[in-house]
């Protein structure tokens, strides 16, 4: 009997955007990784901006520009 054992493995990557924070990117290559494993297994799944987009869902406020209080 042969076993053999796979990985699946979701990435999430942005550069230069604050409004994504660590807990946004790790969220979304969680959602790659599942969408890997959802494919066959064995694979890697890069994560959209779908999956970003599920994490931005909630309203964040913005800061006033100094100045302007």
């Amino acid at each position: 009997v042969s076993r053999c054992v796979t990985i699946s493995i979701g990435v999430a990557t942005v550069f230069a955007d604050p409004a994504h924070d660590a807990s946004i990117l790790v969220n979304a290559a969680d959602a790659a990784m599942y969408r890997a494993k959802t494919e066959g297994r064995a694979c890697f799944q890069v994560a959209t901006d779908a999956d970003l987009a599920i994490e931005n869902d909630t309203p964040r406020t913005t800061p006033a520009p100094l100045g302007d209080s």
